[in-house]
């Protein structure tokens, strides 16, 4: 799926939102955390709540954990991810930045 990932980080938290048109539902982060590692990436992990918006789809309300790895420059990540009980659905990400 072809996707669009908004990341806004403050002082006391950081947001993830994902919005994806081919499942039109929207995610967003419940908990998230960044570690910086010593090779210079950045692993970003997070649990998040996703909501279609539309009820004529098969998906339904579900939660997982997403898990980033970002390269020295910031532009391009890689990722693993995995849904709740209801779902049992895992996969993987590769981003580019775009903007």
């Amino acid at each position: 799926w072809e996707s669009e990932i908004f990341i806004k980080q403050e002082w006391n938290k950081i947001s993830i939102i994902q919005h994806t048109k081919e499942s039109d539902s929207f995610s967003t982060s419940i908990i998230g955390g960044l570690r910086f590692e010593d090779n210079g990436q950045v692993l970003l992990s997070y649990v998040y709540s996703n909501d279609p918006r539309n009820i004529n789809t098969n998906l339904s309300h579900h939660e997982g954990l997403a898990k980033i790895r970002f390269n020295k420059e910031l532009n391009k990540a890689n990722g693993d991810y995995f849904n709740d009980q209801i779902r049992q659905t895992y996969g993987t990400m590769s981003l580019e930045k775009t903007k």
